[in-house]
C-alpha cells in the first residue's frame, strides 16, 4: 500500500528539523509510532530518506515551475531559479547539505540540473543564451561551482556573473542586471 503524503510529509519534517544522522529510534521516538509501524510503512530507515528526498524533489520542481510560468523570458527564468536555490540552501538547509555532500547537486536526473538545463534550453530557442552551449554539462558546472565554492552574500552577483559569463550575450547581461538579483544563492 503507498505511503500516504501526511506520513511522508511527517517524515520530512522531522529530518527537516533534526537531520538524518539519528538511529531508527530516535526518528521513531520523534514521529511518535512504533518501531513495527516504521519498519512496516517505510521499510528501511535508508527507504524512509529516499522517500524524503524523493517528495523534496518532486517539491522543488512543482515551485520552480509555479514561478516559471509567470516569467518573462529566460533570463527571469534563470533569476527565479537562483532565489530557489537560495531558499533550498536556507530554509532547507539540511536536506540541501545531504544533497551537497552526496554530490546529488550536479546529478542530471535531478531538479537542481534539469531545472537549470531547461532554463538554458529555453535561453538558447530564444537567441537569449549563446548557441554553442550543451545545456546539461554547463548546468552541472555551474550546480558543481555553487555546491562547492563558499563566498560570502557580497560576492554572490560577482560570482553569479562569472558562472554565467560564457552563456551571456550584451543584452542577456543588461536584462540580468535590471532584474536586481544580488544575493540570490
Amino acid at each position: 500500500m503507498p505511503i500516504s503524503q501526511k506520513k511522508i510529509e511527517e517524515l520530512s519534517q522531522f529530518y527537516l528539523k533534526n537531520g538524518f544522522d539519528h538511529s531508527t529510534d530516535e526518528i521513531v521516538e520523534g514521529l511518535n509510532i512504533s518501531r513495527k509501524t516504521f519498519f512496516n510503512r517505510y521499510k528501511s530507515k535508508e527507504n524512509s530518506v529516499q522517500l524524503v528526498l524523493d517528495a523534496w524533489y518532486d517539491n522543488i520542481w512543482e515551485r520552480f515551475q509555479e514561478k516559471a510560468v509567470q516569467c518573462n523570458h529566460a533570463v527571469e527564468e534563470l533569476v527565479q531559479y537562483g532565489y530557489e536555490l537560495h531558499y533550498i540552501r536556507h530554509k532547507e538547509r539540511v536536506f540541501y547539505q545531504y544533497a551537497k555532500t552526496h554530490n546529488l547537486l550536479y546529478h542530471e536526473d535531478l531538479p537542481f540540473v534539469k531545472i537549470l538545463a531547461g532554463i538554458l534550453r529555453n535561453g538558447i530557442n530564444h537567441y537569449q543564451f549563446k548557441e554553442e552551449l550543451n545545456e546539461i554539462l554547463y548546468a552541472k558546472y555551474v550546480m558543481n561551482n555553487i555546491a562547492n565554492y563558499n563566498y560570502t552574500e557580497s560576492e554572490s552577483e560577482e560570482i553569479i556573473l562569472y558562472l554565467l559569463s560564457p552563456i551571456l550575450t550584451e543584452r542577456t547581461t543588461i536584462l540580468l542586471k535590471e532584474l536586481d538579483f544580488v544575493g540570490f544563492v
